[in-house]
């Protein structure tokens, strides 16, 4: 059994190794194949109408691994055979699928194929990682048995090597498919830390640009045109809705697409509280109105990207995941909403706000004079410098006792 798990652990899985399922993910293996033309390469990803199935990308896999196991046990050709028949490449080399691609394919289709097999890529190395949690479970109810029956032998202390690897190799897949999120969500949605010219209108520039020229100092009037369902359609959805990452998320598995959505939350969050603050928005008890509900639609939306038949009693738990990326964000909605500063005295216990952002957020709003804003955050900043102390006292109150 020691001999079996160590096999598993370090010829299959682990994540040190130049060979296994970990290279085989580097190298792309099973996220593209050519058609019978040989002129258009596409993912082998799942439709949209069906999840993947946990297991299917990491059988692939180890099937590619056994094909590449017999050729190594077959004798090389002689120089004669090479000449007169070289075998096509059965997938790309490290360099991955672009460095194969044709070079007749446009930039729209390329970016598809990229993403698709990004995609396929991910749902591979979350599977690795399932697996490898797996056969820790496994490993670990052998040795319970094994110590039940008081058996301790240099076969256990194997089997203890081999689940400790697993459980380290198990992280380390889930570290990489966080790396490869970031890197698809911010290549394919955008990063405002990009130049200007290389954001070519994707999706996350667009609500940027639309906040920036957002208007908050409204009255009434002004807030009945501004909050039209229709220009806040055109304005924030439908820049989303031509997301091409974005729309084909029903490939993923569910853990690949919460952590996709949370990314891509994560980062349209931070980008309008930012805008926010770099810009100083002047805002009237309207135009928190109007800003409330631009954030409920995107919160909506970002929502029903993860809204899934396969996610079943998981479905709320995982909506919850995201949202607590829009924490800072609502947060800073509900300071805006306020009658007075003094109201913030309600919310400080469950604030995650620093004194500093809740200070240039209060001065956001025009009818909060200076005077009102600086005397409840030095409030609460004597609060909080209060508290390590009180907590010591009560400490040597509960000593005395």
């Amino acid at each position: 059994m020691g001999t079996v798990a160590h096999s598993l652990s370090h010829d299959i899985w682990s994540t040190d190794s130049a060979e296994g399922v970990h290279q085989a993910l580097l190298d792309e293996k099973g996220c593209w194949a050519n058609d019978k033309e040989g002129t258009k390469h596409t993912s082998k990803s799942y439709s949209s109408s069906n999840s993947p199935k946990s297991g299917d990308f990491a059988s692939a896999l180890l099937d590619a691994l056994d094909e590449d196991l017999k050729k190594a046990k077959t004798p090389p050709p002689s120089e004669d055979l090479k000449i007169a028949k070289t075998p096509p490449p059965s997938a790309p080399s490290s360099g991955g699928i672009l460095g194969s691609l044709n070079l007749s394919i446009g930039g729209d289709e390329l970016q598809k194929v990229r993403q698709e097999t990004q995609l396929c890529l991910m749902n591979g190395i979350h599977s690795a990682s399932t697996a490898c949690s797996s056969l820790v479970q496994s490993l670990d109810g052998y040795l319970e048995e094994q110590q039940q029956g008081m058996q301790t032998n240099h076969s256990n202390s194997m089997v203890s090597l081999a689940r400790e690897e697993l459980n380290r190799f198990s992280d380390s897949y889930h570290a990489l498919l966080q790396v490869k999120v970031k890197e698809l969500v911010s290549e394919s949605c955008g990063n405002l830390d990009f130049p200007q010219s290389s954001r070519k209108g994707k999706c996350l520039h667009k609500l940027h640009d639309f906040f920036c020229a957002e208007k908050y100092d409204l009255d009434s009037g002004t807030f009945s045109n501004a909050e039209s369902d229709e220009r806040l359609n055109a304005g924030l959805l439908q820049p989303l809705q031509r997301c091409k990452l974005l729309s084909q998320l029903q490939r993923c598995e569910s853990e690949v697409r919460v952590t996709i959505c949370t990314e891509f939350s994560t980062l349209l969050s931070d980008m309008i509280v930012n805008t926010l603050w770099m810009q100083q928005k002047q805002f009237t008890d309207w135009g928190s109105l109007l800003l409330s509900k631009q954030i409920r639609i995107l919160q909506t939306y970002a929502s029903g990207l993860m809204s899934d038949e396969t996610f079943h009693s998981d479905k709320i738990s995982k909506t919850t995941m995201s949202l607590n990326n829009w924490e800072l964000l609502s947060q800073v909605v509900t300071v805006l909403q306020l009658e007075k500063p003094s109201d913030w005295s309600i919310y400080q216990d469950t604030s995650i706000l620093t004194i500093d952002e809740l200070h240039r957020t209060m001065n956001l709003r025009i009818e909060f004079s200076t005077d009102a804003v600086n005397m409840v955050c030095q409030t609460i900043k004597g609060s909080s410098e209060e508290k390590p102390e009180n907590k010591n006292d009560t400490k040597l109150e509960n000593g005395c006792d």
